[in-house]
This record gives C-alpha cells, structure tokens and sequence, in this order.
C-alpha cells in the first residue's frame, strides 16, 4: 500500500493512449504512402517585370544626386575634424562639389489611428 492512488489512474490512461496514438500515426503513413505529392505545373505564371516609370527614374536620380551631396558634405566635416585634432583651427572650407541647394523638407507620416476592434455582441467584450 505504498503506491499513491494517482498513479494506477496514470498508467491506465497510458495504457489506453499508447495503442490509440499508435494507430493514428499508422492511418496517417499510410494515406500518405498511397497520395504522391501533386506535381509542380510546367506553365510559369510569373510576369516579367514593368518597365520603370519615368518619373520612377527621375526620383531615383534626385535621390542619387542628394546621396552624392551629403557625402560630400560629411567627406569635408571629417577633413574638418582631422584638421582640429592635429591642432590645428582650419576655417570651413568650400571645397565640396555640391551646390548651394536648400535641403528637402522632411515629410512627416500622416498620424493614423486604428481602429477600434470589433465589439462581441453576444459577450459584449471587444
């Protein structure tokens, strides 16, 4: 009488999952073995890729041609920096190839608040 009651209730669940897990994973191989995977279609459905806009290259370039100014800016803050930390107090140089060119505005995303999810109407909780 050493054994805990919980235990004999353990093993009989065992006992009866045990064979029932079995055979469900022999049904599933089985249905497996007799379905061969569907073959791959031979027709490509893939489209080829849209000519790019115009415009498309237009802001492309803008962005590149901004990307140049900016490293240009930042190649002359670090000849800059070199030039104070060797002691010495160079004036800003305008040496850069950039032009005198305002910097585009920064676009701020429009604030979108989402909505409110959908109300239960049976439990009436969201």
């Amino acid at each position: 009488m050493t054994e805990r009651a919980g235990r004999h209730a353990r093993w009989s669940v065992a006992a009866l999952l045990a064979p029932a897990s079995a055979a469900v994973f022999a049904g599933t191989m089985s249905w497996t073995a007799g379905h061969p995977p569907p073959a791959a279609a031979a027709v490509s459905t893939v489209k080829p890729a849209a000519a790019v806009a115009p415009q498309q290259d237009q802001a492309l370039q803008q962005a590149t041609d901004e990307v140049d100014l900016l490293r240009a800016q930042v190649n002359e803050l670090r000849a800059q920096v070199a030039a104070m930390k060797a002691g010495g107090t160079k004036a800003r140089t305008t040496t850069s190839k950039a032009p005198a060119v305002a910097p585009a505005p920064i676009r701020k995303a429009p604030a979108t608040k989402a909505p409110a999810p959908a109300v239960d109407t049976t439990t009436g909780s969201s």
